[in-house]
């Protein structure tokens, strides 16, 4: 049975560092990498660490920002 490297090496990496790829992190917030390199120079998504040119989001960043970034809304019932 072949072995598929570069996903066995992202699940190595989620798992074992907790860190995943701008690509991957785009796909998961369903947004593109473009999205997230412009949310890097604005500095208003998610707290990230670079190895080089390499991008990585920590899964624990990630959850914060999207708690962070959470809208509660009312229901009619609580607006009246």
């Amino acid at each position: 049975m072949p072995i598929n490297l570069s996903e066995d090496v992202a699940t190595v990496r989620a798992n074992l560092f907790g860190i995943l790829t701008d690509t991957e992190v785009a796909a998961l917030l369903g947004v593109s990498v473009y999205t997230l390199r412009e949310w890097r120079m604005l500095r208003s998504g998610p707290d990230y660490t670079k190895a080089g040119k390499a991008v990585f989001y920590e899964i624990d960043a990630i959850k914060r920002w999207l708690a962070a970034n959470t809208v509660t809304t009312s229901s009619p019932a609580e607006a009246a």
